[in-house]
């Protein structure tokens, strides 16, 4: 409460839905803020009624119909907020990038940036582009700068262990490849039927290393192996 916020940052109020306008490009943006932590109404249902003559874009901080990972705040259904009116919904406080409705968009963006590995996968913005007639475009746009992956790698049938390390290089290598340029946390899951459970069982404090020393030699070593597991 005591930071200064840049002259160009508009808080909403806690108490009643406000509307701050854009006069260029015509943009009216409706929004609320929270009286504490946790706010457990449905606050959009307060919202004004769209005003003409402006792209009408909802913010909101909200689990919407719910989620199981995260706290029911201020919840309301897509159909609601469809109800309104609004050209665009641009939610927040889900981590994880969901179109909830495209007319109109209701959009989860999700966080800027993965924090665990519970949060794999790109992490971004949503960038909306509008043209003359009010019609919003939406693209995903990544923005985080390491990114969390879940690697479960096929091992029926390896001889060894070793067979099993070269299996699981390959896999970074090619998860790698398809997340160019980031420096990628991994879960590594081991699965499948092979020759090689008896050794990674027996002796996973040896195992392990040399599964993480894959990891560093593949991808010029952007990959770092995190936590790994045998289920055979």
């Amino acid at each position: 409460r005591s930071l200064r916020l840049p002259d160009n940052v508009r808080l909403f109020p806690a108490d009643r839905p406000a509307t701050f306008r854009l006069e260029e490009p015509r943009v009216a943006v409706h929004g609320q803020s929270f009286a504490g932590p946790a706010v457990k109404e449905d606050l959009a249902a307060g919202y004004p009624a769209p005003l003409p003559g402006y792209f009408n874009l909802g913010l909101l901080h909200t689990a919407a119909t719910g989620y199981a990972s995260h706290e029911p705040y201020a919840p309301c259904t897509p159909a609601a907020l469809a109800a309104k009116g609004y050209d665009y919904w641009a939610l927040g406080h889900v981590h994880q990038h969901e179109v909830l409705s495209t007319d109109p968009p209701i959009v989860f963006p999700g966080n800027l940036q993965g924090r665990h590995i519970r949060e794999a996968g790109p992490k971004g913005c949503v960038r909306v582009r509008v043209d003359e007639a009010g019609r919003p475009a939406l693209d995903f746009a990544p923005l985080d700068v390491v990114r969390w992956a879940a690697a479960e790698v096929a091992v029926d049938g390896a001889a060894d262990a070793y067979a099993v390390v070269d299996r699981v290089r390959e896999h970074l290598e090619a998860l790698a490849a398809a997340h160019p340029g980031l420096p990628l946390a991994v879960r590594i899951l081991i699965r499948g039927a092979t020759a090689a459970h008896g050794a990674l069982q027996a002796d996973p404090a040896r195992w392990a290393p040399e599964i993480r020393a894959g990891a560093a030699a593949s991808a010029d070593g952007r990959v770092s192996a995190g936590k790994g597991s045998v289920d055979a």
